[in-house]
């Protein structure tokens, strides 16, 4: 058995229908859309202060790779090398070494 509920709008004379979602079986898929939204627009805006904030201050050259094939690449780099002074702590040779081991080459 369905339920449902009728509601009268009394400015346009229109009739909304109410339909429980568990009743209606669409609970579970509503659920799910607002999950995958929250986690959207969490990405979202992680990823808006990392370009506008973080970025900017520690890697000013960051922005040539943003949207760009070596992105993934430049991720990878950053989870590494957080912040510079973890690059600046090793040589030279030490630096190159530890990206190309983590990063891999680029192609």
């Amino acid at each position: 058995m369905r339920h449902a509920s009728s509601k009268l709008s009394k400015i346009s004379g229109a009739v909304r229908i109410f339909q429980d979602p568990i009743v209606a079986g669409t609970h579970d898929i509503q659920e799910l859309a607002k999950t995958h939204d929250a986690a959207s627009r969490t990405k979202a805006e992680l990823w808006h202060r990392i370009l506008t904030h973080y970025l900017p201050l520690y890697f000013p050259e960051a922005g040539r790779f943003h949207r760009s094939s070596r992105m993934d690449w430049f991720l990878a780099f950053l989870e590494m090398f957080p912040s510079p002074h973890m690059i600046s702590a090793l040589t030279r040779e030490e630096f190159a070494k530890a990206a190309w081991a983590g990063v891999g080459p680029k192609v």
